[in-house]
């Protein structure tokens, strides 16, 4: 009920936290948060939640005892299902006075840490170090590997809607679970090795090897962005963007038995609903198949639909893009923003009209968030967009 008012009230950037940390039950035993029914049964809450239709968002360590590689890729598959609008997976830090770094703790679950500098800093006095777990009993630091990684292409394709539309529909239609399609990904790309992957990987250990995006100075520290810097590199540039689509579309044709002809489709309406190099506040485009009809009711026509798309605010500080600069625009766009923590919030056009047989306007997340202004209002919003500065840039 509370969700639900501040939500209306347009008083929330994520929704409601569910704080799970872990689905695993051992893991979950370990930790001692048994006591928490949202912790080893989330879907009562969840589709609560999903049946008001407010967003709501999860939390993950990575790390924690007990945990193994196969339980944390079944909790993101499980998380993935629910569809929240975000998911933040962190590493498990050893804290002074927390129970897990305790000499008991360290020896029962074997654990192994590195330090890890909290922010970079020209200044070796202003750094601070973190005790980040690299490996446990249950999780090698192979497997750690893995899992960051995994975390990583949920950030950035996932959360960062890249393969956003393409995973849902897999989901739907032959119950694929996109954690395992990641993680396969991941493998098959380290194996590959090629410049693209060898760049992008650089990039995730290094955000200041290859900076694909204009960031904000300061003094002591750039903002630079993994998750935003890798989006950008991908989808701001042109040629990046063409060699990854297609060799996504190809992963998935190699590995799963799917309808091509409808994979095709689903790919365009990613492609063309996820901003591109171009970063225009509008767009119109076509497909042979009503997408948003399809993850609003879960049924899927084949109907030729025409999608005018434009987008009102930007940024996790909801920013309008009318009054915004082309470079202050695209970073805000590639997640971006003033506050605190940098994840990625506006990526998809978040307002348009379908002009089909049932034209109706739509929202980014299609099953989070009601939209209460009717056409009207969209097609003035829709002018705007189409006419605003970035277009002439």
């Amino acid at each position: 009920e509370i969700a639900k008012l501040i939500e209306e009230a347009d008083l929330t950037k994520m929704g409601a936290s569910f704080s799970l940390q872990s689905l695993d039950p051992n893991t979950l035993s370990a930790v001692k948060r048994t006591n928490m029914k949202i912790s080893y049964d989330p879907n009562y809450i969840m589709d609560k939640f999903t049946q008001e239709n407010i967003p709501f968002y999860n939390d993950v360590i990575i790390g924690l005892p007990e945990e193994t590689l196969k339980s944390y890729t079944n909790g993101l598959n499980f998380l993935m299902k629910n569809d929240p609008l975000d998911i933040m997976i962190h590493r498990l830090y050893l804290l002074e006075n927390a129970e897990v770094f305790t000499p008991a703790s360290i020896q029962k679950y074997n654990i192994e840490y590195s330090l890890q500098a909290q922010l970079p800093s020209k200044y070796k006095d202003e750094v601070e170090w973190n005790r980040i777990i690299a490996s446990t009993s249950t999780m090698s630091q192979e497997d750690m590997w893995y899992a960051v990684r995994l975390r990583d292409f949920v950030n950035m394709f996932w959360l960062g809607k890249i393969v956003y539309y393409i995973g849902r529909y897999l989901q739907k239609e032959y119950d694929i679970n996109i954690a395992e399609l990641f993680l396969s990904w991941i493998i098959f790309t380290k194996e590959k090795n090629c410049d693209f992957w060898k760049t992008l990987y650089k990039m995730l250990r290094d955000a200041y090897s290859n900076v694909a995006y204009d960031h904000e100075n300061s003094t002591t520290a750039p903002r630079v962005n993994r998750n935003v810097n890798i989006w950008m590199y991908i989808n701001a540039n042109a040629k990046n963007r063409e060699y990854f689509y297609k060799e996504f579309y190809n992963f998935i044709i190699d590995n799963y038995k799917v309808k091509k002809e409808i994979l095709n489709d689903v790919f365009i309406f990613n492609k063309c609903f996820t901003f591109d190099h171009r970063f225009k506040l509008y767009k119109e485009f076509n497909t042979e198949y009503d997408w948003v009809h399809y993850f609003q009711h879960n049924e899927l026509l084949k109907e030729k639909t025409t999608y005018k798309v434009g987008i009102k605010t930007i940024g996790y500080n909801k920013v309008s893009a009318e009054s915004t600069n082309f470079i202050r625009g695209k970073f805000l766009l590639s997640g971006g923003h003033d506050y605190l923590l940098n994840k990625l919030h506006a990526l998809t056009y978040d307002f348009g009209l379908k002009t089909n047989s049932s034209s109706k306007y739509f929202i980014k997340n299609f099953n989070a968030t009601k939209l209460t202004i009717d056409n009207s209002t969209i097609e003035k919003n829709l002018s705007v967009a189409k006419t605003a500065y970035w277009n002439t840039q």
